[in-house]
């Protein structure tokens, strides 16, 4: 049910992932089934780019945090978009290291706090994860433009460039993730995650709604 290539007929129980799925690409004005786009990126009102990024976000967190493939090599502790990244994103899409560590920057500041600076408190943190972001929408930038010389997270004086994140490439690659995700589980290769029971699963990932 929570990994169907298309959205479950239950009107009493509902898959959270599919709830998240729905809403990203109604707000993406994409096809809710299938992610395929409704209208031309340059047509999208401005108002709903970042809220739809914010929840594909969100759903790369709950890939990587609830499923994994039988023969995973990704750390157990490996925070959930990253870990969806390095399993599922790096198949489809040829992602470094580095590019997994600048979405999982954004992640961390755009979701936490919708601001576009992630400075982290911890010192080896700091110095992988430190960015200041730009962000932009349309089909003819790439994924990830960085800059020339990477941010040391100084504030004073602040660097003349930024890492710049084309959101509609990111929508593009998170669309990919998905049909991947569930290929992969329509062949049986995807088990819960280590830490997770079925009954965890169930509680975290459905959602019952009852009439009165």
């Amino acid at each position: 049910m929570h990994l169907h290539t298309v959205p479950p007929e239950d009107d009493e129980v509902v898959s959270l992932f599919w709830a998240l799925v729905v809403d990203a690409r109604v707000l993406a004005l994409r096809h809710p089934d299938t992610g395929s786009e409704l209208a031309p990126a340059s047509s999208r009102p401005q108002h709903t780019i970042w809220p739809a990024s914010l929840l594909y976000m969100v759903l790369l967190d709950q890939i990587g945090t609830a499923v994994t493939p039988l023969a995973s090599t990704v750390r157990e502790r490996t925070p959930g978009l990253v870990r969806a990244l390095k399993e599922f994103g790096t198949e489809v899409r040829n992602l470094r290291d580095g590019d997994i560590d600048t979405l999982y920057a954004l992640r961390c500041c755009f979701a936490h706090d919708y601001s576009l600076m992630n400075l982290p408190d911890n010192e080896r943190h700091r110095r992988r994860y430190s960015r200041l972001f730009a962000l932009t929408y349309g089909p003819e930038r790439p994924l990830i433009k960085n800059p020339s010389q990477p941010w040391d997270g100084e504030i004073d004086p602040l660097p003349a460039e930024r890492t710049i994140i084309n959101l509609y490439a990111f929508e593009n690659l998170v669309e990919d993730v998905i049909r991947n995700v569930q290929i992969r589980a329509s062949r049986g290769e995807l088990v819960l995650a280590s830490n997770m029971d079925e009954n965890e699963f169930t509680l975290r990932y459905t959602m019952r709604i009852r009439t009165r």
